[in-house]
């Protein structure tokens, strides 16, 4: 039988190498050997066979650490101090959130009194290609009450984030201001973060919330199989990246979660001369859909004033061959309807408004990838809305 064995340092020189591995203890069968270090000062290295084996929670090191051998997320320091030895410090990295307003983005938070810093971001595309870029600069968001006051929390923010991406791992790497690498480095991703969200508040208007979320992904992925079926990512296709992660949806939110149906759809009007030709939704970044006019028909004398903004002219889009006025919205706003208004000089001749929710109905009959997409993303707007109701109660 294993006989483990557990052995706390706490304080002692130690001017040799430490070495922590699995054993056999007397031809009874391999021992699990854990060794605590809460003070001690250590002149050789340190190292293990296995992550666990050593966890570090005190002491000095004359040769640098491996993080992985620090509990509760602590590192070596960045630096040794005035005497040669490295110590214990928090790693700069906390947490990670997800930002949902136009565009899908992370944040990456640090810990309390680091407000600067950069962050090394790397990735590996489906197609293969590998994304490495840093980013320089912090941003903060207030946290606490009028009555106790407000703190700044600092984090570094990752942008051009899609749905395709859930089960992508971003790693990143947190850079001092020296220039060199700080901690170990951590990984991202969408789903770590519904994961992580969950265990925090695991109510059911989460649940829903990760569950459409995560939907809603999957759909994406299923949507671009449609081009891309051959494509591999970490050994699967996207139609086989989407069915793991429905998998990993019902064990987060079970099996039982009720359908968002379509009501109560925002304005979708026409008044007088017709003016627009086309409408249809962009699935990226962002959920963006846009009002189109045939190359023909447009008039460029024509005055075009879109909701909440001044007169404005539209984006000629190659591909279709037609001028198109874009609204990029949050998924929460998927209610609101957007506007333009056309003027003859100073004579209104034709209003155009319609909303997300209105075409994602429309392109939501059949049984297509397309289809199916925004039905998800009409669950998900819901699901996202419903959250925002209870956080804000």
């Amino acid at each position: 039988t294993k006989k483990p064995i557990d052995v706390t340092i706490n304080g002692g020189t130690f001017n040799g190498t430490a070495a922590v591995y699995q054993t056999d203890v007397q031809g009874t069968g391999s021992a699990d050997v854990k060794i605590a270090v809460k003070s001690g000062t250590f002149n050789g290295t340190i190292s293990g066979e296995t992550d666990g084996t050593i966890a570090i929670s005190g002491g000095k090191f004359k040769v640098k650490v491996d993080d992985k051998y620090f509990a509760n997320g602590h590192v070596c320091s960045g630096n040794p101090g005035a005497d040669g030895y490295y110590t214990i410090a928090d790693h700069p990295i906390t947490n990670m959130g997800l930002s949902i307003g136009e565009g899908l983005s992370l944040r990456i938070y640090l810990l309390d009194g680091v407000t600067t810093g950069k962050l090394r971001v790397t990735y590996t595309k489906p197609d293969g290609e590998e994304v490495s870029y840093i980013i320089d600069e912090t941003e903060f968001e207030l946290v606490g009450n009028e009555e106790n006051g407000y703190t700044e929390k600092y984090f570094f923010r990752i942008f051009n984030i899609t749905p395709q991406m859930a089960d992508m791992t971003i790693t990143v790497q947190y850079i001092g201001e020296d220039g060199k690498d700080f901690g170990s480095a951590k990984e991202v991703s969408i789903l770590k973060y519904c994961e992580g969200y969950i265990a925090k508040y695991p109510t059911e208007n989460v649940k829903t919330f990760v569950s459409k979320l995560l939907e809603y992904c999957a759909s994406a992925m299923d949507y671009v199989a449609i081009k891309y079926s051959e494509q591999v990512y970490n050994g699967k296709t996207w139609t086989e990246r989407a069915t793991a992660l429905r998998a990993e949806k019902e064990i987060l939110c079970g099996t039982d979660v009720p359908p968002f149906d379509f009501k109560e759809l925002g304005t979708n009007s026409k008044f007088g001369r017709k003016i627009f030709d086309t409408n249809g939704i962009i699935f990226g970044e962002s959920l963006t859909f846009y009002l189109g006019i045939r190359k023909e028909n447009y008039n460029p004398d024509y005055h075009y004033i879109p909701t909440g903004s001044n007169e404005t002219k539209p984006v000629f889009d190659e591909k279709s061959g037609e001028y198109r006025f874009y609204f990029t919205m949050a998924p929460y706003e998927y209610n609101t309807s957007m506007r333009i208004v056309v003027k003859s000089g100073n004579s209104t001749i034709c209003e155009r408004a319609t909303s997300l929710d209105f075409l994602l109905n429309k392109y939501s009959a059949g049984d297509s990838a397309a289809a199916r997409f925004c039905k998800a993303a009409y669950e998900y707007c819901r699901a996202l809305e419903a959250v925002i109701k209870d956080i804000n109660k």
